[in-house]
């Protein structure tokens, strides 16, 4: 009978365990944005897809995390280096909650890390197309940093 409580124990102990580096892992790629840019980034994300559905807005933040963390810069330093849209209008809630979504709670809705995207239905864009293609989402082409 030990034997078995000690196996349950145990069983019960990686369970935790496996939990554990699982909401570590979801947790360890948000970034804590300050209130200011927490709407700096809404609204370059709005100005960028407010046209778009939630799926497309959160798309949009993904790339603004990524390419933060990639280039270890703040928001602010990374719309300037990647050339984000210079217009910053109020964004919307939708584009709050696509950002809360991907820096607080880790959403992730690209597999990999996008750090550049274009609207492909409206220009074509031979830079974007040397890069590693990741997804299209209703007209929006994302691309890792690979270059081919």
């Amino acid at each position: 009978m030990k034997h078995q409580d000690n196996a349950d124990l145990l069983f019960a102990l990686l369970v935790f365990v496996l939990l554990s580096l699982f909401v570590f892992a979801v947790s360890a790629d948000a970034l804590e944005l300050s209130p200011s840019e927490r709407d700096s980034v809404a609204s370059v994300v709005y100005a960028e897809a407010g046209g778009e559905d939630d799926t497309a807005m959160q798309m949009i933040a993904q790339c603004i995390l990524c390419g933060c963390e990639r280039e270890g810069m703040e928001p602010s330093e990374l719309f300037e280096a990647y050339r984000y849209a210079t217009w910053r209008p109020e964004p919307s809630e939708a584009a709050y909650a696509a950002v809360d979504a991907v820096f607080r709670d880790g959403a992730r809705p690209i597999e990999g890390e996008p750090l550049y995207f274009y609207a492909a239905d409206q220009i074509q864009s031979e830079w974007h197309e040397r890069q590693e293609f990741l997804t299209e989402y209703r007209g929006i082409r994302f691309f890792g940093g690979d270059t081919y």
